[in-house]
């Protein structure tokens, strides 16, 4: 797994996943990188969390092969989606977008 760090952002690592947050006025910008070796999948998402109303202003989720073939994405503007808060470890994260990602995937939402 590779991460890029610049100076506004901070990591926070769990055994499979990292999770980036950016802090700029009322928004995080955060992305999350997990490998799912069992299911040979790496998933990457990236959102915008508004700090004021606990909704994602953006989200992107994209699945690759762990060899970095992109799969399928799903990209979602200006989601009115409950968010968990970014103090929250990337694994938290991670869960919270998977389960989206399923439930969109399947019609749910």
């Amino acid at each position: 797994m590779e991460i890029y760090i610049d100076k506004q952002s901070l990591i926070f690592e769990t055994d499979n996943n990292s999770y980036s947050k950016t802090y700029n006025h009322k928004f995080v910008t955060a992305w999350v990188v997990y490998d799912d070796y069992q299911q040979g999948v790496t998933l990457k998402t990236y959102a915008k969390y508004n700090l004021t109303n606990s909704s994602f202003k953006f989200l992107t989720i994209c699945r690759y092969t762990i060899e970095g073939e992109l799969l399928d994405y799903m990209t979602t503007p200006d989601v009115n989606y409950s968010f968990i808060p970014p103090e929250s470890n990337g694994e938290n994260v991670l869960t919270t977008l998977w389960i989206y990602w399923l439930m969109h995937r399947d019609g749910l939402i």
